[in-house]
């Protein structure tokens, strides 16, 4: 058995959807997807969760991480070297991967007002105001 195999049978018997094991385990919902379809939406590659998704998901459905190990089979390989980005990330990463030219330049530009472009040559100045694109102006309280 894979873990997305384990995750679906666990949300199936306890009638919880994607979001609802998402907020119970603290895995993203596009990242659970990803899991239980066994394939990255990406590269179309199997899916190689790291041991903190492991004990993530062991957590979750109230099982040993031993115990969850034991349960899945053969075929599911796990990644137990040290990464820089966790599952959540490498799932948003993935969605930018996914976006056209248009929705990219959108993330940019957004990222672009919550000030991520410190090494860009026009310098940015704090501000509690976020643009959102074809929306109106968002109050952000500290």
């Amino acid at each position: 058995m894979r873990l997305g195999d384990i995750i679906r049978e666990y949300r199936i018997r306890h009638d919880m959807s994607m979001g609802d094991f998402a907020r119970k385990s603290g895995i993203s919902k596009p990242y659970i997807s990803m899991l239980e379809s066994n394939k990255n939406s990406r590269d179309g590659k199997s899916i190689v969760p790291s041991i903190t998704t492991l004990q993530k998901v062991s957590h979750a459905v109230n099982v040993s991480l031993n115990d969850l190990l034991r349960m899945l089979d053969g075929n599911q390989n796990i990644d137990l070297k040290p990464s820089a980005l966790d599952d959540e990330q490498i799932a948003l990463l993935t969605g930018y991967d996914l976006l056209n030219d248009s929705g990219k330049k959108i993330i940019k530009e957004m990222m672009e007002q919550l000030n991520f472009g410190r090494n860009s040559e026009t310098p940015h100045k704090e501000s509690n105001y976020i643009t959102v694109i074809g929306k109106p102006t968002v109050t952000i309280s500290p």
